[in-house]
Formats: structure tokens, sequence, C-alpha cells
């Protein structure tokens, strides 16, 4: 199942992050009506079991209190402003809303989540739409084995510090295939049909060569048009972005 079957895709990071509270309906509903092909959520599990969409465990940062989705139900989660008014939807919610209308990128924020997260797939969307990215070895590991048609991403930051946030990596054709090796290594051992890097990653060198080895070659995140149209130039098969709006130019 290696490669690309769709074309270029734009894809909304946490819904339309930049426009709206991310992760929430109302950011989803964004992304769609500006036509992206892919939609990026997060998902972990609140106390009762139930899969939230949701990127971090304490909610200070998006809602402003403290307060743990591990040790919190889903009802006790349900009053919580998480921005305009908007609720932590559960996985259950956004897939049904995106079934039919963008392909789904869900981060899983924990391990050994393969069988409820295909639980939720089968009963609300269709696993043919479906990308698992992240590096939740264990639930890459069962979900090739349950489910060969849920396409899986291996995800890999870039191992610098302090690099302009507008340059893709400038390397030499050596220096190319020694961080292209290290990269496609790590998809191979995560069984992974793509890899969803750190753009900085993506010269168009390093891109090539993990596409000869049968990836597709996704990046996050970029929220500007220069640096979007740099890396469609490289030769990327998607971008992730907060902003879909400034996205659906390239």
């Amino acid at each position: 199942m290696k490669g690309n079957p769709w074309p270029f895709l734009r894809i909304a990071h946490r819904g339309a992050a930049g426009l709206e509270p991310e992760n929430t309906l109302r950011a989803i509903e964004a992304a769609l009506r500006l036509g992206v092909e892919m939609v990026e959520i997060d998902t972990r599990p609140c106390a009762d079991g139930t899969l939230l969409v949701v990127h971090d465990n304490d909610l200070s940062r998006v809602a402003g209190v403290k307060q743990r989705v591990s040790e919190s139900t889903r009802n006790q989660l349900r009053s919580i402003d998480v921005g305009k008014g908007e609720q932590i939807p559960s996985l259950d919610e956004v897939l049904d809303l995106l079934r039919g209308r963008a392909l789904v990128n869900i981060d899983q924020k924990l391990d050994d989540l393969a069988p409820q997260l295909l639980a939720v797939i089968d009963r609300v969307s269709r696993r043919e739409e479906i990308m698992l990215s992240g590096h939740a070895a264990r639930t890459f590991a069962q979900m090739r084995a349950l489910a060969p048609e849920v396409r899986l991403s291996r995800s890999l930051g870039a191992r610098w510090r302090g690099k302009p946030r507008r340059l893709l990596a400038r390397r030499t054709a050596a220096g190319a295939r020694g961080e292209a090796g290290r990269i496609i290594a790590r998809g191979r051992t995560a069984q992974a049909d793509a890899l969803t890097l750190d753009y900085r990653l993506a010269s168009p060198r390093v891109t090539a060569y993990c596409q000869r080895a049968g990836f597709a070659v996704l990046v996050w995140t970029v929220d500007d048009i220069p640096t979007m149209r740099a890396l469609r130039a490289a030769g990327v098969d998607g971008i992730t972005s907060n902003r879909p709006d400034l996205l659906m130019q390239v």
C-alpha cells in the first residue's frame, strides 16, 4: 500500500486551527468549506474510555482550566468551553462529520489504541478514508494486522533547534542520502505507507529519496505561502497548515 494514491493533499491542521478553535467541529467545518482534501486531528481517551478529539491532556492551553482529559469523563468535559462556545468533540462526532467529505489524518496521542480506533472507524466512517499518523508503534502494528486498508504515516521531527522556520534543509547529496536513510528506516520499521515530516526536513533530495523508497511525503506545519510554494516545488505529496485559507492558494 506504500506511496500516494491521491493527488496533492492540502491538509488542515486540527481543523482550521489558525482560524477557529482547534480540533472543534467549528474548525473542521471551516476547513471543509475551504475545500481541503484532508483534515488532521488528534485523539486521546478520557477517563471513561471515550476517544475525544483534543491534543493536550491538560486543558490549560485550550480552555484556560487546569483539568486533565485522562482524569475526566465525557460528561464532565461537556461543560468546558474550548473557544467560541465549542466543546471537545468525540472521535465519533468528528468522523461522522468528515465521512465522504475529506480524508482524515488521525494523530493518536497515546499508544495501544488500535481496537478502540477501529471500532469508531467502522461505526461511523470508512477505512479507506483514514490515515493514522504519529509514532505509536504498538497501535501501528496492531492496525496493520487488523485493518490493512487504514494507511499509516510515521511522523518525524527535525533534530536541530533554532533553524529559520521558512527554510527547507539545505543538504549535500551525501547529507540528503544519509538523512533520507534515517527517515526511511523509521518508516519501514513502522510498516508505514507515508512519512509525515517536519517541513524543514523535506528538501528536494530528501523528498525524492523517500518517494523512491515507496513513501508518500507529507509535511507539517506551514502557515505562509512562500514556504508552501517552495515545498510544492520540492515535490512533497501534501502540506499541513493551520491556515487552510492560505493553503488553498497553492
